[in-house]
């Protein structure tokens, strides 16, 4: 108990340490707003609420979107990835989805086709065609896609 007691009162004075006040903080962005050159330069999503809230994602930054199972995570950021992509280059990394599984998706998110029949290739003519001019969107597309197994980590 001793040790786990000065664990945590050693992490309180860290957080103390590096935590400022807000007033602090507020006149540290008035400054730097007298230097537009300084200013952290965001990503913009290409949704205009979202952007409109947050101002985009700052440049570097590491964003995690946590939500409960089958609530749409991984196709928001399929969109987001899509958004973003056309204009800066985007790593998605999946968990638990195949590449194969991930194309079909991104396929399914860009074009509008049932990700079933992607799949199954169980598309119509029309379908095809619209298959076939997907080139053209994904090429202008600074998107790369990882599928980390967790198998690679045993």
């Amino acid at each position: 108990t001793t040790n786990y007691k000065s664990k945590i009162n050693h992490i309180k004075s860290l957080m103390l340490k590096e935590s400022k006040k807000i007033s602090e903080l507020f006149q540290e962005n008035m400054e730097m707003l007298k230097h537009p050159d300084r200013l952290p330069k965001y990503i913009k999503t290409g949704y205009y609420s979202l952007d409109k809230i947050l101002g985009g994602f700052m440049l570097g930054e590491f964003v995690v979107i946590g939500a409960k199972m089958s609530m749409g995570k991984e196709k928001l950021l399929q969109n987001l990835a899509i958004n973003i992509s056309k204009s800066t280059p985007i790593l998605f990394i999946s968990l638990k989805s195949n590449e194969s599984y991930l194309t079909n998706q991104f396929i399914s998110t860009i074009k509008g086709i049932e990700i079933n029949k992607s799949e199954n290739y169980d598309i119509s003519k029309n379908e095809q065609l619209i298959l076939e001019s997907i080139e053209r969107n994904i090429t202008d597309l600074k998107l790369f896609v990882n599928n980390v197994s967790f198998s690679r980590f045993r």
